[in-house]
């Protein structure tokens, strides 16, 4: 099929990747405008960008998707089908009319549970057992279109962001064949969204990752699994922000804490123990902001660190 292709992230990487690889005829590359980032605020190209750069495919990074110029391009493109995956914006009604047969969205949660900007890390920072992949029909609204095809996948106990995504992504291109041969031979069976089910993953902000010791050790862990690689789960030792690469639970999970939260309960050669709202987290793997990751223990010796100190 003759596709264009709207997509911004990593995971939209992934996804043209195999699109590709499946002989598909993606002719045109639709992604967000550069933005300010990094040290200097440059103009960053998006993820995507730079990947299709690289494959010599061609870049449009319209503004505004209602401009005249852009509906006119997209529409003497006479593509087949629209593929979306994280493109990181809307599709207006203008657009979702142009191609022969639909938009295809991909998205990385089982919806309606968890539309919008970050469904992996709010699936992980809320616990849940299970996510999945959604391949849905786009219809002018945020990701609440009929299902085309659902996946489910589990979440383990140890699962961050990082070995999430990329379940998700194995997901999303192993059927994404057969999802685009239903397309082809025009058998696609629609299912409708269940409103009343719905759930949003709003973007994660800096301030996301700001710790409450007084919270379960539980939630902690949580949103530290959950917020790796960026902006990770942080907390302040006196005027410096340290973030938490890597965590564990430990002890008790159920137990009341009599000591003052965020205070140390021991160190180790592997961890740093620390008093929670309930239960307990050891912390195993650390960033002093505008320093290297290190572990535990380079912490300990770096920074002094001993039991009954006091995390904020």
């Amino acid at each position: 099929m003759k596709i264009i292709f709207f997509g911004s992230t990593d995971f939209s990487c992934r996804v043209l990747e195999k699109l590709l690889e499946l002989g598909q005829e993606v002719f045109l590359i639709i992604t967000q405008p550069p933005h300010p980032g990094g040290r200097g605020l440059k103009e960053q190209p998006t993820e995507i960008k730079r990947f299709a750069s690289s494959k010599r495919l061609k870049v449009f990074e319209p503004e505004d998707l209602r401009s005249p110029v852009v509906l006119d391009r997209l529409k003497k493109a006479g593509a087949d089908l629209f593929v979306a995956a994280a493109y990181g914006k809307i599709l207006p009604e203008e657009v979702l009319s142009l191609p022969k047969n639909f938009v295809l969205g991909i998205h990385p949660s089982l919806l309606p549970k968890y539309r919008g900007a970050a469904p992996i890390n709010w699936a992980l920072i809320n616990g849940e057992k299970e996510t999945g992949v959604s391949f849905f029909k786009v219809d002018g609204r945020m990701d609440a279109g009929d299902i085309v095809f659902r996946k489910k996948i589990k979440i383990s106990r140890e699962e961050d962001f990082i070995s999430l995504q990329e379940k998700l992504i194995k997901a999303a291109c192993q059927y994404l064949p057969q999802v685009l041969k239903a397309i082809e031979q025009g058998r696609v069976e629609y299912k409708v969204q269940r409103e009343s089910s719905a759930t949003f993953a709003p973007k994660i902000k800096k301030d996301t990752g700001r710790i409450d010791w007084h919270k379960p050790a539980q939630e902690i862990y949580n949103l530290a699994r959950g917020l790796v690689p960026y902006p990770c789960a942080y907390f302040m030792l006196g005027s410096k922000k340290v973030k938490v690469w890597k965590s564990s639970l430990a002890g008790s999970l159920a137990e009341e804490n009599k000591a003052v939260p965020g205070t140390v309960k021991k160190v180790s050669k592997k961890d740093i123990e620390v008093f929670c709202g309930r239960g307990s987290l050891n912390i195993e793997k650390l960033q002093v902001e505008s320093k290297n990751i290190i572990t535990a223990q380079s912490f300990i010796n770096g920074y002094r660190i001993k039991q009954g100190d006091k995390f904020e």
